[in-house]
């Protein structure tokens, strides 16, 4: 029976042998204990040896008395293996852990978005009534820009761009004009610029024929006349405007800076004692 103890303490010295020197090849740290079990080992052996050739149930006292040292040695470094291995499974266990733990999730840095600068402003226009207008601006900074044209004040309904255009720019049209840039982080109005509209001013060129008539029916020759005289204006029963013609071989005139509309025209003759006759019906024309 004791040789079958030995024995399995020889197996179980020779598995924890075997453990040490695993953790010998991956740690470093523990190489001395590794020296001791060795040493332990062969004293082992020497012993189990003794124990199959001259131990008895007599001598058993003495025995163990003679080889206190070996024992002790035995114990010692078994103890120390045992420690040995299980820092060694904590560190392996710790460094296992380590190295499979998820990584820290790292928040996300929040996107940092430039406000809007507007470099160039809109600058004035000045057009004819019919001309096209047109005013821009150029804008920087993050994210998506948006705009929004105003006139006087007011927004402009579907005038979104960076461009601004009038097609064909009326009188309605002038006024001052700015625009809003907006992105995610706020918004910057605009200077204002002034459109200015021209009214454009047409002429008429008017003629007639030389009158042979009084308005009695009597002849009325032609050095009888000394000139005329034509009145307009832009209603029919208000003829507030003239302008005189004068010499009677002088059959047309040009009347200029109309602005649009519609105009009636009538003229007179003027005698040579400067008497004015009747005026003719009235002629309706319109400018554009």
């Amino acid at each position: 029976m004791d040789v079958i103890m030995f024995t399995k303490l020889l197996i179980c010295s020779s598995q924890n042998f075997s453990k040490v020197k695993n953790l010998t090849q991956n740690h470093q740290k523990v190489s001395s204990i590794s020296v001791f079990i060795s040493v332990s080992l062969l004293l082992l052996l020497k012993l189990l040896k003794q124990t199959t050739t001259d131990f008895t149930m007599f001598n058993f006292v003495s025995y163990f008395t003679k080889n206190t040292k070996i024992f002790v040695f035995i114990v010692l470094s078994l103890l120390l293996s045992a420690c040995g291995s299980s820092g060694s499974s904590n560190t392996k266990s710790t460094s296992g852990s380590a190295g499979t733990a998820p990584d820290k999730e790292v928040g996300d840095i929040p996107e940092v978005v430039e406000q809007v600068v507007i470099s160039s402003h809109p600058a004035t226009v000045v057009v004819s009534a019919g001309q096209e207008a047109i005013f821009t601006v150029v804008a920087s900074g993050g994210g998506e820009l948006t705009y929004q044209w105003i006139k006087d004040g007011s927004e402009i309904q579907g005038q979104t761009g960076s461009n601004l255009t009038l097609t064909n720019a009326e009188l309605s049209n002038a006024g001052e004009y700015s625009v809003v840039v907006s992105n995610s982080e706020g918004s910057v109005l605009s200077l204002s610029a002034l459109l200015s509209v021209n009214e454009v001013l047409a002429s008429v060129e008017l003629s007639w024929d030389i009158p042979v008539l009084r308005e009695d029916g009597s002849d009325l020759e032609i050095y009888e006349i000394n000139g005329y005289v034509i009145k307009y204006g832009t209603s029919s029963n208000n003829l507030d405007s003239f302008v005189n013609v004068n010499g009677a071989g002088d059959t047309s005139a040009l009347i200029e800076e109309l602005s649009s509309g519609t105009y009636y025209f009538s003229i007179a003759t003027i005698d040579d004692n400067g008497i004015q006759g009747a005026y003719s019906a009235q002629l309706e024309q319109v400018v554009l």
